[in-house]
């Protein structure tokens, strides 16, 4: 025996025929609380019965709700589950008294050397007598539709009574023709005396004439199920392993007189009436179940085999007529073939570089930073160590050179920038940026994605190498370079005149141009706010910012201390070198960390339009080189033609083999 349980759908299904029921009796729409969820309906459904109870003071369908709380307290309890058991256990399984017979779907019982057709499945239905709603749609569908046969069976005190006759009545309604199918039943005719055995025969044919009920009257049998039960028993000589059956022997007794002996019981069965009834009941069942039934069903069948294959043959057709036209498979085959992956191949290469670019332009772009922090301090360290490795003493020999027969500070800048070439170092240092995060990021990505595809012609990967090489971005940075430090020569030139102004205009002892000693104090930052701290000009939790507000004296003061470290010594002599030394450092890397915020937007715009730019040289080179591509294709479509060929023609036969079995179906 295997046990059944209702699966997720079918719960749904259940609860919402609950809800149906409830909903009519409140007189309100079920379509709401179909739509909520489990706890949401028993609330909203409670307070409409407390509603209903208040307004009519009563409710008669408390029972549904019972029930239906039941269901949703066990919603999760064996949901989908298949359980196999011993026939021994069917009983506990199958009645009311089991706690979870609401959670059953159906059970399904293998017999073995049992005494039926092999291609009989009975199939005993729900009673209807039950608060459950499911076992009313289960009856009527089977009835309806499924059931070939089926026995209508009442006692004989019984007959036609309760929701069965009314769902008969139903569907005799709708589908008169059902009740074709029927075998009237009437059990337990030996304990009716003959007065009341006709009797219930005049009531079984008024119910029968009151709902109008067409019945033929050999399919109608007044029966004893259990006295031929127990004479089938004790002729097979296995009474003793019927279990309870044992108990019902005084019912054979008082209706035969006698408990029979195995070899008695079988004749007993044709002399009793109620007994031979059961056995004319049995073999008209099968016999019905194995020549009208059967050629319904098979005609059935065949009907529904008839319009399937009218559909598929109405699919199938235009392949068929292809295939007859097609005399020259070969090349049609590559010709459209050809086409059909060129088509799909020129499709991946567009969407291959325009997604790609998509993502530089959308994702990547915007959160790219090329000019770090990090980098500004790692390029002005480089500046600082070139700036202390510089040989003063040769600096100075330079500045006396020629003419001079003192020292033209003025001519330092120049001197500095041929040993310090900020210039190259900036471009070096952009140049290796672009390189990590753009070519071998970016441009190296999509060209390895391009090369992985295996109908690129070597020509067309050559270009392909070429146009996604480092060389066309790395020319637009240096000409972006180009812009970036274009100021910068002024910027040097200005600071020879500075250099004169500072030190033969002013001595360091009466300050340098306060613009130049802002730039100073700026380019050394945390020395400045330290010295002005030790001297109380700012407080001791003071900054740059506080700093940078003192007066003009003040910041002299500061200037002086940071520059000579306190101890008052004159910029003569070597000094003076210092001095200059101290003020190109500072304007070098000013000037630098002016220009980072445009060194990142202007670089981002740059490789903005690189993309866009290669993108359309891109989409155009794959149009131009489309015949190139289309050899490629035909010679991989020329080396698999015999493998593709054959695939074909097997197709092909196919289509035609299967279209002319289908429309010979249908004739």
């Amino acid at each position: 025996v295997t046990i059944r349980y209702l699966d997720e759908d079918a719960r749904r299904e259940l609860r919402n025929l609950y809800v149906e029921e409830i909903a009519r009796e409140l007189h309100k729409s079920p379509v709401p609380f179909t739509r909520m969820e489990n706890q949401e309906l028993l609330t909203a459904l409670g307070k409409e019965i407390e509603d209903h109870v208040r307004e009519v003071n009563t409710f008669h369908k408390e029972k549904f709700f019972d029930e239906l709380k039941n269901l949703i307290a066990k919603w999760d309890r064996f949901k989908g589950e298949v359980r196999d058991i011993e026939v021994s256990e069917l009983s506990r399984y199958v009645t009311e008294d089991y706690e979870d017979v609401l959670l059953v779907d159906r059970v399904e019982v293998r017999l073995a050397e049992i005494d039926i057709p092999e291609n009989v499945v009975l199939v005993d239905l729900p009673g209807l007598g039950v608060v459950n709603p499911r076992h009313k749609k289960i009856t009527q569908s089977y009835v309806e539709n499924d059931a070939k046969a089926f026995v209508i069976s009442s006692a004989v005190f019984k007959l036609l009574e309760g929701e069965e006759i009314e769902l008969l009545a139903e569907i005799h309604r709708q589908r008169p023709k059902v009740l074709k199918r029927a075998f009237w039943v009437i059990n337990k005719w030996e304990t009716a005396s003959e007065r009341q055995k006709k009797e219930e025969i005049k009531n079984f044919h008024e119910k029968v004439e009151r709902y109008q009920f067409r019945i033929t009257p050999e399919r109608v049998f007044r029966v004893s199920a259990l006295n031929y039960l127990l004479l089938r028993l004790i002729g097979d000589n296995t009474l003793d392993q019927s279990g309870k059956l044992r108990e019902h022997l005084d019912n054979l007794k008082k209706s035969i007189g006698t408990v029979p002996s195995p070899h008695e019981a079988p004749a007993l069965i044709e002399e009793t009436a109620e007994t031979r009834e059961f056995s004319r009941l049995r073999a008209q069942l099968f016999d019905y179940l194995n020549t009208i039934a059967g050629k319904e069903f098979f005609d059935e069948a065949r009907t529904e085999l008839v319009e399937l294959s009218n559909k598929f043959s109405e699919i199938l057709k235009p392949f068929h007529d292809m295939a007859l036209k097609n005399r020259n498979l070969k090349d049609s085959y590559l010709a459209s073939e050809l086409t059909r992956r060129l088509k799909v191949f020129s499709r991946e290469l567009r969407h291959m570089v325009q997604e790609r670019i998509k993502d530089i332009r959308t994702e990547h772009l915007p959160e790219l930073v090329f000019w770090t922090d990090d980098i500004q301090k790692k390029f002005e360290s480089e500046i600082r160590e070139v700036m202390t490795g510089l040989d003063r003493k040769d600096l100075k020999n330079e500045l006396m050179r020629g003419m001079d027969t003192h020292e033209n500070q003025s001519r330092l800048p120049q001197k500095i920038e041929e040993r310090l070439p900020v210039a190259r170092m900036f471009r070096e240092q952009l140049r290796a940026l672009m390189t990590e995060d753009v070519v071998h990021r970016f441009s190296s990505e999509l060209l390895s994605e391009l090369k992985g595809t295996d109908l690129l012609p070597d020509s067309v990967q050559r270009v392909l190498e070429d146009k996604l090489s480092k060389r066309d971005i790395l020319t637009r940075i240096n000409g972006l370079c180009d812009v970036f430090l274009f100021e910068y020569g002024d910027r040097l030139d200005m600071l020879g005149f500075e250099v004169t102004d500072t030190l033969e205009n002013r001595s360091p002892e009466e300050g340098e141009k306060i613009h130049n000693i802002r730039s100073y104090l700026k380019s050394n930052a945390e020395e400045a706010v330290n010295a002005a701290r030790k001297t109380e000009l700012i407080r001791s939790d003071g900054n740059f910012n506080d700093l940078i507000t003192l007066k003009e004296n003040d910041l002299k003061k500061i200037y002086m201390r940071v520059r000579h470290n306190g101890n008052g010594a004159s910029a003569n002599g070597s000094g003076r070198i210092e001095t200059v030394l101290e003020l190109y450092e500072g304007q070098v890397i000013a000037y630098m960390r002016d220009l980072q915020e445009k060194i990142n937007d202007y670089t981002r715009r740059s490789i903005k339009n690189y993309f866009e730019e290669l993108e359309a040289d891109l989409l155009n080179l794959f149009e131009e080189k489309e015949p190139d591509i289309a050899v490629v294709i035909m010679e991989q479509l020329t080396a698999t033609i015999e493998d593709d060929i054959g695939f074909e023609l097997r197709k092909q036969r196919l289509f035609t083999e299967s279209y002319q079995t289908l429309c010979a179906l249908t004739l």
